[in-house]
């Protein structure tokens, strides 16, 4: 079966309202923002990744570190707080997108998923009005269909070669991983797996989104942004 995109993220919306939670109305486009001039979504985030890097800065610690901590493993409120960012830069609608991440068997390596949870786990988090402590993974959809991942790529190489990495931030900086691309530009084999969307979803399933991503990354954005 091929890899349709759009119709896994309807099925996402369609999981999301059977719940109970709300989201914005989403209409497909047949634009492609990434394949458009990218210096304003670049200069945007750029400028709002040096300015968190200063207002992060911690005494005696290498100064990209601290920003490093709000990206790695806070695929949530790293997220959340980019989309008026991203939103802005393209004049877009994006959809905070709950679910993981699938890389299909290739060249005789196995199958990996990576963050899956099962959607009764989201339905005894929200029956049970507990916090939210399953294995996931949060990115971007646009309203052209293509996807925004932030975290993941950084997220995976802290792990794989955790030594390695925060010694290149300590003395090059942060090393910029995203994926944005549509999601039939995604290396072959890659495919991330929508189940619901939005925060009103999020905070239903006992995901704190506001407080998390003022704890994880910060409450304010800067002026010239």
């Amino acid at each position: 079966m091929s890899y349709i995109y759009d119709t896994e993220f309807q099925n996402a919306i369609e999981n999301t309202i059977n719940l109970g939670a709300t989201l914005d109305d989403f209409t497909l486009n047949d634009k492609r923002y990434f394949k458009q001039d990218m210096s304003i979504f670049s200069d945007n985030i750029i400028k709002t990744l040096m300015w968190l890097k200063d207002k992060k800065k911690v005494d005696n610690q290498p100064e990209f570190i601290p920003l490093a901590f709000s990206i790695i493993a806070n695929c949530g409120p790293f997220h959340n707080y980019m989309k008026p960012i991203i939103e802005k830069a393209f004049n877009c609608k994006s959809y905070l997108t709950l679910g993981y991440i699938k890389l299909s068997k290739i060249e005789g390596e196995e199958e990996k998923t990576y963050h899956k949870f099962e959607i009764s786990d989201i339905e005894e988090s929200i029956s049970s009005n507990k916090s939210f402590p399953h294995n996931h993974h949060i990115w971007l959809t646009l309203d052209s269909g293509e996807i925004l991942d932030m975290t993941f790529l950084m997220t995976f190489r802290s792990v794989d070669d955790e030594e390695g990495f925060y010694k290149t931030v300590e003395t090059e900086g942060l090393p910029l991983e995203f994926i944005n691309k549509h999601y039939s530009e995604l290396t072959e084999g890659m495919e991330y797996k929508p189940m619901y969307v939005g925060e009103d979803l999020l905070n239903k399933a006992g995901y704190n989104l506001k407080l998390l991503t003022s704890l994880a990354v910060w409450d304010s954005y800067p002026e010239t942004i």
